[in-house]
C-alpha cells in the first residue's frame, strides 16, 4: 500500500514555486511523473487532500535534474521553507520531517567511522556477528556494511540515528540515555536536522551580537534580521550578481532616507503572493514609472528619522 502525505497549502505553495523558480514546464513535470498537467495543477492549488510519497520524491527528483545546485538541492529547499514559514506551520509539514530526515543526505566523517568501529571493537565480535546481534533490518544492515568498507559516504539521518542507537542498545543504557546520547553523537559529527539547525543557527547569532538578556522585542528583532539574512543567502547561491546590483541599490536608498525606504519595502508585498509571473513585472513596471514620477518633485527633507 502506497505511503501518501498531507498535501497542506504550504507544501502546494512550495511546489509551485520550486516548478516557477526553477522555468519548468507544467507538461514537462507531467511527462516526468506519468500523470497529467491537470494533475499538477491540481497539486499546486491544493485541490487533493493526499499525495503519495513516491509521487512527490519524484517530482522532486525532477525538480534536482533541473536545479541550478542539485548536489544541495534538498537542504536549500528545507532552508527556504523554514524561511518561508513559521515555525508551527513547518511543525505540521508531515513532507517536510521526511525530507528533512529520509530524504537529505549527509556527509558521513571520519570521526563517525572510527566511533563506529571503536564500538564494534567493545562488542568483541567480528562485523557479520555484530550486525546479525544488532538486529538491524536488511537495509540498514547493507548500509553498515558500506559504510565500514567506506563505500558509502552518505546517509539520511534517520539510518545513521537507528545504527548508533542500536549500539548504545547492546551496552545496554536506558531508553533516556540512548536519545541524549544519540543526539549528542550526531550532533558533534555534522548529523543535524534542518529545525535544529535552525535553532541553533538563531541562538549564535543571539549569543554573537548581545551580552544581555534581550526583552522580547530585541529578541524578534534578531530572528527577524536573520531570516533576512537567510533569504539573501539563497538569493546570492542563485545570482550573485543580480543580487550585488540590487543591494547595492538598496543601500543607495537607505542613505537616502532609510525610515522611508523602510516604510517602503515593509508594505505587505506577501498580499501579492498569487501573483503570475507576467503581473508581477507590471507592477514592478508601474512602481517604477511612480518612482520617476516622483522624482520630478524637488523639495527640502530633514535627515531626522521619523515614522512614514
Amino acid at each position: 500500500m502506497a505511503v501518501k502525505v498531507k498535501l497542506t497549502e504550504e507544501l502546494s505553495q512550495v511546489l509551485k514555486n520550486t516548478r516557477n523558480n526553477n522555468e519548468i514546464k507544467s507538461e514537462d513535470l507531467a511527462k516526468y511523473i506519468n500523470r497529467s498537467v491537470p494533475f499538477i495543477s491540481k497539486l499546486e492549488n491544493k485541490k487533493a487532500e493526499k499525495i503519495d510519497l513516491d509521487i512527490l520524491i519524484k517530482i522532486f527528483e525532477f525538480f534536482i535534474k533541473k536545479s541550478k545546485f542539485p548536489e544541495d538541492f534538498i537542504k536549500k529547499l528545507l532552508d527556504k521553507t523554514l524561511i518561508e514559514f513559521s515555525p508551527e506551520e513547518v511543525r505540521k509539514q508531515q513532507w517536510f520531517q521526511i525530507f528533512d530526515l529520509e530524504i537529505r543526505k549527509f556527509m558521513i566523517p571520519d570521526s563517525l567511522i572510527i566511533l563506529i568501529k571503536d564500538k564494534l571493537n567493545r562488542i568483541d565480535v567480528s562485523l557479520d556477528q555484530a550486525i546479525i546481534k544488532m538486529n538491524l533490518d536488511e537495509e540498514i544492515r547493507k548500509i553498515l556494511t558500506e559504510i565500514l568498507n567506506r563505500n558509502c559516504i552518505y546517509v539520511n539521518y534517520i539510518t545513521m540515528q537507528e545504527i548508533i542507537k542500536t549500539f548504545y542498545k547492546l551496552e545496554n543504557y536506558s531508553e533516556d540515555e540512548i536519545s541524549m546520547r544519540t543526539s549528542n553523537i550526531l550532533e558533534e559529527n555534522g548529523f543535524i536536522t534542518s529545525i535544529k539547525n535552525n535553532e541553533l543557527f538563531r541562538k549564535e547569532k543571539r549569543n554573537e551580537k548581545l551580552n544581555v538578556i534581550l526583552n522580547k522585542y530585541d529578541d524578534e528583532n534578531i530572528i527577524i534580521i536573520n531570516k533576512l539574512m537567510k533569504h539573501i543567502s539563497i538569493l546570492s547561491d542563485w545570482n550573485i550578481d543580480y543580487v550585488n546590483e540590487k543591494l547595492s541599490d538598496l543601500n543607495d536608498s537607505f542613505d537616502m532616507d532609510s525610515s522611508f525606504i523602510l516604510a517602503i519595502i515593509g508594505n505587505k508585498f506577501s498580499k501579492l503572493r498569487t501573483l503570475k509571473k507576467e503581473d508581477r513585472k507590471r507592477f514592478l513596471y508601474e512602481l517604477s514609472s511612480l518612482i520617476d514620477k516622483f522624482a520630478n518633485i524637488s523639495s527640502e527633507y530633514g535627515k531626522d528619522f521619523e515614522l512614514y
